[in-house]
């Protein structure tokens, strides 16, 4: 085990009382200003994080709120998109799909949101890596193509590969870096950044269902989500221009003994699993209410209605929630929280069966649905 520095004594005196250069060659290395510093002494202060000064964020400034000003954008963009699956899930049923189950329409959906989290340690990687900018064109040319491709399918090959399976992978690409940033540019202010953005997520959940909704009986299928491509280009060119970290950081390697420790906390592993059950119920809704008010006999602009009350309801519950949890704790926050939306879908949902209770439904999960911020 290496000794303690003695108090007072800094990582970059330690080194230089360990080099292996002598006395006059010693002295001539401290004395100069333009000498790098030596592997060892680089490596040395990477592991340890040692420095003479804290590089700590601004909290603030005009480039600090461009960044959230564009994530807001990108968000919406991103998983914004991603929060309009359930129109979708109606639409296909009455028609390119019509004939297929509930669970074979859904394969476009799941696979949405399943690709947008689980990419998301490739996405880091690549932003670290390219930069933020960089990875949200590419993530825009690769989002936008695969919803272009949509347009033009008609089989449910087609709609799985180019919506379930390209548009996620290229809005992964954007959307993890426009979270990475934040923590470069705020300390204090991080959650009110967090809180804008998730606002532009809730705002893409209700613009995207209402154009659905109002366009596709106009113009038809393929020019509605042409339209909507269209938007997210230039969504994700706003954030292109704005989203920009100060330092891209790095990645701390963990090690084996590090997961040894994560694998035996029984409290983390518990925190995991109960957060993994909460994820799989959360969406059911969100995919399911339009397809569940065409079968009570709504028509199909009012069922796509659903989803944006669930959004609009949730852009309240996104400012209000939070703020609770942050007051009286994030754990008895999602205990609540937990505890509500499960007597909302088997005392609500379930025996609704008229408009009213429906939409009741919707805006009372809506609300409490920021579970995601927490």
């Amino acid at each position: 085990m290496p000794a303690a520095l003695p108090t007072g004594t800094t990582s970059s005196q330690k080194l230089e009382e360990t080099s292996p250069l002598g006395g006059e060659e010693k002295e001539a290395t401290a004395g100069s200003g333009n000498v790098p510093p030596s592997k060892e002494e680089s490596n040395f202060a990477d592991q340890s994080g040692a420095g003479d000064v804290v590089d700590e964020p601004p909290n603030g400034g005009l480039r600090a709120w461009m960044a959230v000003f564009g994530g807001f954008f990108v968000f919406m963009a991103s998983i914004g998109w991603i929060f309009a699956i359930g129109s979708f899930q109606a639409y296909y049923k009455t028609h390119q799909l019509k004939g297929k189950s509930e669970g074979a329409i859904s394969w476009i959906s799941s696979l949405e949101v399943f690709l947008l989290f689980f990419l998301s340690p490739f996405s880091v990687i690549i932003y670290r890596k390219i930069g933020a900018r960089k990875a949200i064109a590419i993530g825009a040319i690769i989002h936008v193509f695969g919803l272009m491709m949509a347009s033009l399918s008609k089989k449910e090959y087609q709609l799985v590969l180019a919506q379930g399976i390209c548009s996620p992978i290229g809005a992964a690409l954007a959307y993890h870096p426009a979270t990475q940033t934040i923590p470069t540019w705020f300390k204090s202010k991080t959650p009110i950044a967090f809180g804008i953005l998730t606002v532009g997520t809730a705002l893409g959940g209700v613009i995207f269902p209402l154009m659905i909704s109002r366009l596709i009986n106009r113009i038809g299928f393929g020019w509605t989500m042409r339209a909507m491509a269209f938007m997210i280009l230039g969504f994700l060119g706003i954030g292109f221009f704005t989203v920009e970290a100060r330092t891209l950081g790095h990645a701390v390697p963990v090690g084996k003994d590090g997961l040894v420790a994560y694998s035996r906390n029984i409290t983390l592993l518990f925190t995991v699993f109960a957060t993994l059950i909460s994820w799989l119920g959360y969406w059911v809704p969100f995919n399911y209410i339009g397809a569940y008010g065409l079968a009570k006999g709504m028509s199909f602009e009012l069922a796509e209605d659903h989803i944006v009350i669930i959004n609009a309801a949730s852009c309240l519950g996104r400012l209000i929630i939070p703020a609770l949890a942050n007051r009286y704790g994030v754990f008895n926050g999602l205990i609540i929280v937990n505890m509500t939306m499960i007597a909302l879908l088997f005392g609500a949902w379930i025996p609704a069966n008229t408009n009213a209770s429906i939409i009741a439904f919707s805006a009372l999960f809506g609300f409490f649905a920021p579970l995601l911020c927490l």
